[in-house]
């Protein structure tokens, strides 16, 4: 399957329109045609039902497209690379996958540091849970990601932050549990709650637990990032489960988090695919962020 025909075939699935698909590449809509049809020949099945108004993808189109997009995205930054290897300058795009944290702050002042140095190197943020963002940096959609946990995956080298953050209860601020500095095990029996979906995450907290919280507790919903489950917490569906630190913002808006008894933390560290060297622009993003780990730690 050429990099050319992915290409052909992403523009007709975007466009709706082998017409407009057509116009977008500049080429002739016959040989467009002609090109798709030797696609599904080659993969023995439809890629569009012809609609009144557009063409409508098939299950396995978009499938596909979901894939050419990270084929060509993966050809289009190799091809960066390579080319970067003919200058001092660092060029191309370093895609960063990250969980929701403060400790991004680091990560972001390396990558203001290193651009500085280098105008034409550019980023590319995905923002997502550890389970999503593990996923897509073993499939090399990813250069390097920030994980927040406890856990370490085999398959990855990282450096840790010189930071961790403590886990609690999102409330209402008038929920009678409010009223406690600190959140103990006994209180969550018989609470709806609003877990994590990470299985790490709720492995952490059925640990803190000493049970598993998917049979001793009440759970009315997982989510994969907080600013919407928080919205859950106001109209009353249960109490969100959570890292305290992303919260600061949210607290005035008639929410108060309390951290547990006994104290759960989570780690924070950058991690990278083990046995495929970074390119040297993720090389270089790695000593700027060893760099300014290690100042913190020494101050």
């Amino acid at each position: 399957m050429e990099l050319r025909i992915l290409r052909y075939f992403l523009a007709v699935a975007e466009e709706g329109s082998f017409s407009r698909a057509a116009e977008r590449l500049h080429v002739s809509q016959p040989a467009l045609s002609q090109q798709l049809a030797q696609l599904e020949r080659e993969i023995d099945d439809r890629l569009f039902i012809r609609a009144a108004r557009r063409l409508e993808l098939t299950d396995k189109a978009v499938m596909l497209m979901r894939r050419a997009r990270e084929i060509l995205a993966l050809a289009e930054r190799t091809e960066d690379e390579l080319k970067a290897k003919t200058s001092q300058e660092l060029v191309g795009t370093i895609v960063i996958g990250a969980g929701e944290t403060p400790a991004f702050g680091l990560v972001a002042d390396a990558l203001a540091r290193l651009r500085a140095e280098n105008p034409h190197l550019q980023y590319e943020l995905i923002s997502g849970n550890g389970e999503d963002l593990s996923a897509r940096l073993r499939a090399g959609s990813l250069d390097i990601c920030l994980f927040i946990g406890p856990s370490r995956y085999e398959d990855f080298d990282y450096v840790d932050l010189p930071t961790a953050h403590t886990w609690g209860l999102v409330l209402k601020a008038d929920d009678p549990l409010a009223r406690k500095r600190s959140i103990l095990p006994g209180d969550l029996r018989d609470r709806p709650l609003i877990v994590p979906r990470q299985h790490a995450a709720q492995n952490l907290f059925a640990g803190w637990l000493g049970y598993s919280p998917c049979t001793g507790l009440n759970i009315a919903a997982t989510y994969n990032l907080l600013y919407n489950a928080t919205w859950m917490v106001r109209q009353g569906v249960g109490s969100v489960l959570c890292l305290g630190d992303l919260m600061e913002g949210e607290l005035q808006n008639g929410l108060i988090f309390r951290p547990f008894e006994p104290t759960l933390r989570s780690d924070v560290y950058l991690a990278w695919k083990k046995g495929a060297p970074p390119n040297h622009a993720t090389q270089a993003l790695i000593a700027q962020v060893r760099e300014s780990a290690g100042s913190l730690t020494e101050g």
